[in-house]
């Protein structure tokens, strides 16, 4: 606030780093019954996650272990780090640095992380232009990743709309599979039609392709040859249905496989 004296906020009791006594760090960290690195951000302010997850790493003890089976020891090479990384503010030996995941920036510290590959870092002059450069980039990717997220919903819905389209297009084709069969019919009872009762719901012929019987439906209020007639038209119906869905379902199909690579393309970008 303008004008406003400033204040240390309210650190919750913890310690100051640059002044907590080698006897006072083994006693605070001997007071808690949890992972190390999380004991080391419980008793020292303004001291992160990642720095204690740092600070552990440098002295070779294991993040994880419970302070409760840690000797005393243990405790003291955790202290020489701390104090190693204390001098270092102390003088102003800062190294701002952003690491990097896949080329995202993931981290950044005032002081070099090396429980990081040195080669995926970028190192900077000043943490403010550290912070500029940092979220400016996370800035970017959360837009492209939201812009990636709007196309996505709108490809998605085109996708599942050619789906559900394929499916109905291809059932149809599936029905278009008896046009043969109204064809057989057709020319089966103009050469037997003459044999065939008017009023007849069906017919049993010999079908002269196979050399077998064949039972054929019937309208009985139409005679053979109009039932012939109406079996030729279905299969003509049927065959323009099928040469029409033959070239819609490839375009459906194509269309579905460009959606596919734009979902791919997607991911990728």
């Amino acid at each position: 606030l303008p004008g406003r004296t400033y204040f240390i906020p309210d650190t919750q009791e913890k310690k100051n780093p640059l002044l907590i006594t080698q006897d006072e760090f083994i006693l605070e960290i001997q007071k808690k019954s949890i992972s190390l690195y999380k004991a080391i951000y419980s008793v020292l302010t303004g001291v992160s996650p990642l720095i204690a997850q740092e600070i552990c790493f440098q002295t070779g003890v294991d993040a994880d272990l419970p302070t409760n089976s840690l000797d005393e020891s243990q405790i003291l090479r955790v202290f020489h780090i701390l104090e190693s990384l204390r001098n270092q503010i102390i003088n102003g030996q800062y190294k701002p640095n952003i690491q990097y995941e896949n080329g995202i920036p993931k981290e950044y510290a005032a002081i070099l992380l090396t429980s990081y590959s040195q080669s995926k870092q970028t190192e900077f002059e000043s943490i403010s232009e550290l912070l500029e450069n940092f979220y400016a980039q996370k800035n970017t990717i959360v837009r492209i990743r939201q812009r990636s997220v709007d196309l996505r919903k709108i490809v998605q819905t085109a996708l599942e709309r050619n789906v559900r389209k394929y499916d109905i297009q291809l059932k149809q084709l599936e029905d278009t599979q008896k046009k043969e069969a109204f064809k057989l019919f057709g020319e089966l009872l103009n050469t037997y039609g003459y044999e065939v009762p008017t009023g007849s719901k069906s017919c049993e012929v010999l079908n002269y392709y196979t050399n077998e019987m064949i039972t054929i439906p019937l309208n009985p209020e139409k005679s053979p040859i109009e039932n012939a007639k109406n079996y030729f038209e279905k299969y003509n119906k049927l065959k323009r249905t099928y040469e029409a869905l033959i070239q819609l379902t490839k375009e459906t199909h194509d269309e579905i496989e460009h959606l596919d690579s734009i979902l791919n393309a997607l991911d990728i970008a």
